[in-house]
């Protein structure tokens, strides 16, 4: 190959200042590549759940907090903040307070504020028979 070749291939690639973001020719590597990183976007996009009314988003998520009452099957609200925003929003509106919920969820809810009157009281029991740990929300003032 030329030099001069090599120059007219780079010219092709680069392009003036007034077409370079126009006309833009591709090696078949960068084809390959930006096929591959489109293809989950795409699935994505076209999938049932991405397609789904907000209302009827938030009424499976509805049913699936208030069927998951105790751990660690509570994990499944949490897996199901992770999903997406959209997903991470309806959650944070359907999961109430600690207070009001009586049941800890998120990590940041021990993190929240409490109320300013009273303080917001765990407490950890251990079983002895398999050396697990419980985490229960004092609701009471006594």
């Amino acid at each position: 190959m030329s030099f001069r070749s090599i120059l007219q291939d780079m010219k092709g690639e680069f392009g003036s200042k007034s077409r370079k973001g126009f006309d833009f020719r591709r090696s078949r590597t960068h084809q390959v590549v930006q096929d591959s990183t489109l293809a989950p976007y795409d699935a994505f996009k076209q999938s049932c759940w991405a397609n789904m009314p907000p209302e009827l988003l938030r009424d499976v998520l509805m049913r699936i907090e208030v069927s998951e009452s105790t751990w660690p099957s509570r994990k499944n609200v949490v897996a199901c903040a992770g999903v997406c925003r959209n997903w991470r929003e309806i959650m944070k509106e359907i999961v109430k307070t600690p207070e009001v919920l009586g049941k800890l969820t998120f990590p940041i809810s021990v993190k929240q504020p409490g109320p300013r009157g009273s303080l917001l009281q765990c407490y950890i029991k251990r079983n002895r028979n398999n050396q697990t740990y419980y985490l229960y929300l004092g609701l009471n003032q006594g």
